[in-house]
């Protein structure tokens, strides 16, 4: 059920529009799941590490890309689920974390001016290997372990939005690395719990701490909307990206006469086109039923630098 401050302040009853925007996201969800699947070995048991792994002999590139955006879609229906029982406070926190994972994944992917032979890069193999890295090194004895996960700043995850930034796109490439770290910086209060947002909490009487709280102007429906169109859109471009692996690795299953693995790329490819539309359906769904944009990107950037 909808809290009664959120119909109360938005003035109508929104169900309909967050059950819609929950379903984007189960039905998202189900497809990374398929997705995953497809292009990802069986783990195994880790005795060690007690707990699941994968082997690291496949493509490790394909499996960030995919348990990346895993954790991004799981994380994205618990924002939800959150917004919808009132605690928009803690969904702006989960909402920080869904944009963190999604800019990593598009710092991985290639962009524009790739050169042959320069992708991934160094810095983007360095990414990789302390993704995979283990929390410990033995998880009886925690508190020993002194062991340090590095992590690619905000600035460089930003500024890789920028790179798929064309000639003729709507913004500039600087440009639009600046309101990724803008958004990025916004949400981040949620995180760390800044005094402004906090304040969120408080309805002019008392602090609402429970699941009573009233919607914030800042994260709002439009903004868990924009949210959940992000963390499609992401989706949508791993899948493309995926889907070209798979027929690459299709015709050189062709050139090296593999019968039988030639027929599971074509297999993969379909089944991957297929989510691939799915997933595009959502986004379309999504940016006609809700304010994902707010106004054009250039106008934005213009207030941001005070013009």
């Amino acid at each position: 059920m909808i809290s009664d401050s959120y119909r109360n302040r938005s003035g109508s009853d929104p169900h309909g529009n967050l059950k819609s925007l929950i379903q984007c996201g189960e039905q998202l969800a189900e497809n990374i799941s398929q997705a995953m699947v497809i292009c990802t070995q069986r783990p195994y048991w880790d005795k060690t590490q007690a707990g699941w792994r994968h082997m690291h002999n496949g493509n490790k590139l394909l499996l960030f890309l995919l348990m990346k955006l895993s954790g991004a879609a799981s994380t994205a229906n618990a924002m939800l689920i959150l917004f919808q029982k009132g605690f928009f406070f803690q969904a702006a926190i989960l909402a920080r974390s869904i944009y963190d994972s999604c800019l990593n994944i598009v710092y991985m992917l290639p962009n524009l001016t790739t050169e042959p032979g320069g992708w991934p890069s160094q810095k983007q193999e360095h990414a990789l290997d302390e993704f995979f890295k283990e929390t410990w090194q033995n998880p009886e004895t925690p508190l020993i372990d002194n062991i340090q996960r590095s992590h690619v700043t905000l600035k460089e995850l930003s500024a890789s939005i920028g790179k798929f930034q064309d000639n003729d796109s709507e913004i500039s490439q600087f440009d639009a690395g600046q309101t990724a770290l803008q958004q990025m910086r916004f949400l981040s209060d949620y995180t760390h719990m800044a005094y402004p947002r906090l304040m969120e909490l408080y309805d002019g009487h008392s602090f609402d701490l429970s699941d009573k709280q009233q919607e914030s102007d800042c994260f709002n429906l439009s903004q868990a909307a924009r949210t959940i169109y992000y963390t499609c859109d992401t989706a949508d471009n791993v899948l493309i990206f995926v889907i070209r692996m798979t027929n690459d690795m299709k015709d050189i299953a062709i050139l090296e006469k593999k019968q039988s693995a030639e027929t599971r790329f074509e297999k993969d490819t379909s089944d991957l086109q297929g989510i691939q539309e799915k997933v595009e359906a959502l986004l379309k769904h999504i940016q006609k039923n809700f304010q994902v944009y707010v106004e054009n990107p250039k106008l934005l950037m213009r207030k941001f630098k005070g013009k």
